[in-house]
């Protein structure tokens, strides 16, 4: 009996199955590119947020790259990508002090790491929202918010810096409220942690906090002292931010002790330590050189503070960082200079410009009652923003899976269509084979009976 194979049907099924072999390399192709594409696409929202920070001086660019940066992260639908692009919105409208702005997007980017899983993240931005509410006198809100992340560090078991930036900061809420001696062992707290991963500009920064409660405490030489280490840690270091800090703070002392010439020479060394910075602060910059002036102001030496005052002027027209803060200052040292030389008509223009300033400037620093109503009143407005925010990431996040998921899928139903058709091939020959076989022993004559 002859064993008939059907070649047709065979002949098609193989087509059939080459097919879906084809379609099966073509998806994984497809899924690598996809894979590929995203990587290229978090890559520019990534590029996109370095050039904002790169261009924070010149804010409508600068937002306009982070802004762009956030549209890009949700088109991706990477909630860790957008978690940073969100912080990094909120940390430039924070530098402008546009504080309740800042906040929404700070909440948003809590929101954004924690859909990614990614909690670490999360003590780091308390931290930041907390230096927000301290900013404006608020602080019973910081100091919650501070504790809220040292506690989430010890949840996680994190060890690191920014968990040392977190006491020292508490630190500091305790030395405002006069509290000096819990504020010197949350810096000693922080202290240790800084020594841990040898963060210099921590360790400086607790030394000059130390100085500064030593200082109220009435203990004028031991405060000196330990600017002036903190001071030679920054230099070695090249911490020259931090270093501007200190030297501030040195200059105030030699001021208030009448020692203006000492004060002088601090302010023009942290103004020759911001100048020399890559990202320049200009409103820092202005800030000491207007600081300078008052000082020769007080020296009765009114050109060499004008010479300063209009260096001041040069560097605001660079930023629009604290510009109203700054100019009010500098109407102020005006009115004084011309008042002072008898020419009280531009001493009244200029008196005048500062009034004006004066009322139209929400001075957060010198006004912070009025402006904890006004921050608290925007932030509840803004809770429906941040409501609106959460619910449009967690519909982008859902589409995001479901596509993930549904390519996922189809490549495991591919594989295994892959792996049937392989095993199937080989079934077939083996079949052949034994067809052959069996062929061949029907045809071969049946030698016994001829015995």
């Amino acid at each position: 009996m002859t064993t008939y194979i059907y070649p047709y049907s065979q002949s098609a099924l193989v087509s059939a199955l080459r097919c879906l072999h084809i379609l099966f390399i073509f998806v994984t192709c497809s899924c690598i590119s996809y894979a590929d594409t995203e990587r290229q696409e978090s890559d520019k929202v990534i590029a996109l947020i370095e050039s904002s920070i790169h261009l924070k001086e010149d804010s409508s660019r600068a937002f306009a790259f982070a802004n762009n940066a956030i549209e890009l992260a949700r088109k991706i639908g990477d909630s860790k990508i957008l978690g940073r692009a969100l912080f990094n919105m909120g940390s430039l409208l924070a530098g402008y002090d546009r504080y309740s702005s800042a906040i929404t997007y700070f909440n948003s980017a809590i929101l954004a790491y924690r859909t990614a899983g990614e909690l670490g993240e999360i003590p780091h931005i308390l931290r930041i929202v907390g230096r927000l509410y301290y900013s404006v006198g608020d602080y019973k809100k910081a100091m919650e918010l501070y504790m809220d992340g040292l506690s989430m560090y010890e949840k996680l078991d994190v060890e690191n810096a920014d968990k040392g930036w977190l006491l020292r900061y508490i630190g500091s809420v305790y030395r405002r409220q006069k509290n000096y001696e819990e504020a010197l062992e949350y810096y000693g707290r922080a202290m240790k942690i800084f020594k841990r991963f040898d963060d210099q500009d921590g360790i400086a920064s607790c030394i000059s906090n130390i100085g500064i409660v030593y200082g109220y405490q009435g203990k004028d030489s031991l405060q000196l002292q330990l600017y002036q280490k903190a001071l030679k840690i920054c230099e070695e270091y090249n911490g020259y931010r931090r270093a501007s800090i200190i030297l501030d703070n040195i200059g105030s002392i030699y001021s208030n002790n009448g020692e203006f010439d000492k004060a002088i020479a601090c302010y023009n060394r942290a103004s020759e330590y911001l100048r020399g910075l890559k990202l320049r602060d200009h409103s820092r910059i202005a800030r000491n050189l207007t600081d300078i002036s008052y000082l020769y102001i007080y020296k009765k030496e009114f050109e060499e503070a004008i010479s300063y005052l209009q260096e001041a002027q040069e560097h605001l027209k660079k930023t629009e960082k604290k510009r109203k803060l700054r100019m009010k200052a500098i109407y102020s040292a005006y009115s004084t200079i011309y008042a002072e030389q008898g020419n009280y008509k531009k001493g009244l223009e200029y008196h005048k410009l500062y009034v004006a300033l004066s009322d139209s400037l929400a001075d957060m620093s010198h006004s912070s009652e009025v402006a904890q109503v006004e921050f608290r009143f925007r932030r509840e407005i803004e809770e429906l923003e941040i409501e609106r925010l959460r619910l449009e990431q967690v519909i982008e996040d859902q589409k995001y899976q479901y596509q993930k998921y549904g390519l996922l899928f189809l490549f495991v139903l591919l594989s295994l269509v892959g792996v049937v058709f392989s095993q199937w091939r080989k079934l077939s020959l083996v079949y052949k084979e034994l067809s052959a076989i069996i062929e061949n022993s029907k045809e071969q004559p049946d030698t016994k009976g001829l015995a």
